[in-house]
């Protein structure tokens, strides 16, 4: 259907649904007030948002004629004549409605506006005095003027009416709002933030508000550096001001600025003589910023300061979770490519956190969180599979209800997997799913089920028991369950017995129980016997990931660049592209090398669903902020 067929449909329907006595005139009897001029101002409407606005001022100017004062309808004819491009007829139209009326602020304003429309300067300029002049004591008379001004683009006139209700009214709180958004708009960011300080010192809980602001503006050239300089200069004229202080901590941290943001905070710690909240509240932003100096040193200072304050447990237990974050962001590794347990800092510190958390505060309501996270360190990173069924068996004894029960179950499962006990990991496993039945451990459960299945060479149970998964469950588990289920159906054959994907399955099994010399053998072995098999990407890209975890780096990196080109419509492409960069920035700590592939993923797959941590891995590596 074409536009105009749609338009006179609508009209067809209109004239339907008026009365029939009104059916007169071509169709048309104007009836004031009824349905049928209502039905004509729609189609009026239609008519302007098809782009045919000439049918539209027809009937407007209809509509108009037979009730003048109806405001809905002059705006809209007012507002086509200037889509039109009939400037004069829209100013005879505000002249008329003036004449009808008053010479109000407003519509005085509207006249100066359309004068500046049609070209002529000093006749808008004209009319605008003549509007403030109409009701010069009048705030709205300003507000109503440098709207107009605005809408015409003409931010420096606005800002001077502004300015001159300020001086005419004596009240230099006005309009700050309005005058904060004009001096952003022109890059007069300092006198911007003059305003925004100002209201917060006239209304201190608009300080959110007021950050909502100024956060819009920063991504204006020059923006952060302006506010940053007005704002030190008036806590240096006025350091004792708290809400300056509020302010700027959120200012510092905004713009990347951690160190300062931390000397801020630290300043409003003393000044409302807390017992550790905005520290910790910092310390938790700085830490999800991956900001990690900068958040220690404020959870040690509530530490230090506050240590028997109620903020004091938390930051333990937070300073064990940094720690833990910082080592997976750099790579850091327990274990050398043979085996061998090595220092591993930040790890070890975390282990020792949890530990002093979980003696030191044994009826805090995060024991089990501490309780899970250490287990997880000892079961993942330090390779203690006795200590971590301990720690997950204490959680279960101690904290038998809720969620935290079934992550430790399936925790436990995990564990099986690691010792190569499959039948108590299926046991494990199976507890969680009947016992949760709904929700994200057990379809959690139901995944490791299948994964089991697939280990075993049971591909079609694995299958099957993926097909059954909520699609809608988290994202993470529903993705892991379409890949495995994919795995599975694309890659059967070509023999019945499956054996290159019993191998790759097995080689999947020994890489997750951390026994990567067996697992590469027994890809090695697959590629030997199946070459041009099906699976052959997936297995090249295990066999890199295998090579890194063997500190066989060189290997690793040349079969990841070669892998876009080898397989150049797998859908592990992106990922051998992201492992490559990755590598580079945790294991060779090369961040330029690592920027430039990371780049290069966003510039071959921009879609990829890698790509917005990879935007975010650029920005931490370049020192971008936040």
């Amino acid at each position: 259907m074409n536009t105009r067929f749609l338009l006179a449909l609508l009209a067809a329907l209109i004239l339907a649904a008026a009365p029939a006595t009104a059916q007169q005139n071509n169709g048309w009897t104007i009836q004031r007030g009824g349905d049928e001029t209502t039905g004509k101002f729609r189609l009026a409407d239609a008519y302007l948002r098809a782009g045919q606005t000439d049918r539209a001022l027809g009937l407007l100017e209809d509509l108009l004629a037979d009730d003048p004062d109806s405001f809905p309808v002059y705006d809209k004819l007012k507002e086509a004549y200037v889509t039109a491009k009939r400037f004069d007829d829209a100013l005879r139209l505000v002249e008329e409605r003036i004449a009808r009326t008053a010479r109000t602020p407003n519509l005085l304003a509207e006249l100066g506006r359309l004068h500046f429309l049609d070209g002529d300067m000093e006749a808008a300029n004209e009319a605008w005095q003549n509007a403030l002049d109409a009701a010069p004591d009048r705030a709205s008379t300003y507000q109503q003027v440098s709207a107009a001004q605005i809408t015409a683009r003409l931010y420096d006139e606005a800002v001077a009416t502004l300015i001159a209700g300020r001086e005419r009214l004596n009240d230099a709180t006005r309009f700050r709002v309005r005058l904060a958004d004009l001096y952003g708009r022109t890059n007069k960011h300092e006198l911007a933030f003059e305003e925004y300080a100002a209201l917060i010192t006239d209304d201190p809980q608009r300080l959110d508000f007021v950050q909502s602001r100024i956060g819009q503006m920063l991504e204006q050239d020059g923006a952060d550096a302006a506010f940053t300089a007005a704002l030190e200069r008036l806590i240096r004229r006025e350091p004792l001001v708290l809400p300056y202080r509020e302010l700027a901590a959120w200012l510092y941290a905004e713009t990347g600025d951690f160190g300062s943001a931390l000397d801020a905070v630290r300043a409003l710690d003393r000044l409302r003589s807390e017992e550790g909240q905005s520290l910790f509240a910092f310390a938790e932003s700085a830490l999800s910023a991956e900001a990690f100096d900068e958040a220690l040193a404020a959870y040690q200072i509530v530490l230090d300061r506050h240590a028997d304050g109620p903020m004091a447990p938390l930051a333990l237990l937070s300073t064990a979770l940094l720690h833990e974050r910082r080592a997976e962001v750099n790579g850091e590794r327990a274990f050398d490519p043979g085996g061998n347990r090595i220092p591993a800092a930040d790890y070890d510190e975390s282990l020792a956190r949890y530990e002093a958390f979980l003696r030191g505060h044994p009826t805090h309501p995060n024991q089990p969180i501490a309780l899970r996270r250490l287990a997880g360190l000892q079961k993942d990173v330090f390779r203690d599979y006795g200590q971590a069924e301990a720690l997950l068996r204490d959680i279960l004894l101690r904290y038998p209800n809720g969620p935290i029960a079934a992550r430790a179950q399936l925790d436990l499962g995990e564990v099986a997997i690691l010792r190569d006990d499959l039948v108590a990991a299926r046991t494990a496993f199976t507890s969680v799913e009947e016992g949760e039945r709904i929700g994200e451990a057990a379809e959690l459960a139901r995944l490791e089920l299948a994964r089991l299945a697939f280990y075993e060479g049971q591909f079609e149970t694995a299958k099957l028991r993926t097909q059954a998964m909520n699609r809608n469950t988290a994202t993470d588990v529903a993705n892991d369950a379409i890949e495995l289920k994919l795995l599975v159906s694309e890659n059967t054959g070509p023999d019945s017995t499956n054996t290159p994907l019993r191998t790759f399955a097995r080689a999947r099994l020994l890489q997750r129980q951390q026994r990567p010399a067996l697992a590469l053998a027994a890809v090695d072995s697959l590629l030997a016997d199946a070459p041009g098999h099906k699976l052959s990407d997936e297995a090249h890209f295990l066999r890199a990931e295998l090579l890194r975890a063997l500190g066989r780096t060189d290997e690793a990196l040349a079969a990841l660049d070669a892998f876009p080109g080898q397989f150049a419509d797998s859908h592990l492409a992106d990922r051998a592209v992201f492992t490559f960069a990755e590598i580079h920035e945790r294991d060779l700590a090369d961040p330029q090398a690592a920027v430039a592939a990371y780049s290069d993923l966003l510039a071959r797959y921009p879609g990829s669903l890698l790509a917005p941590e990879a935007r975010a891995r650029i920005r931490r590596l370049r020192g971008d902020g936040v």
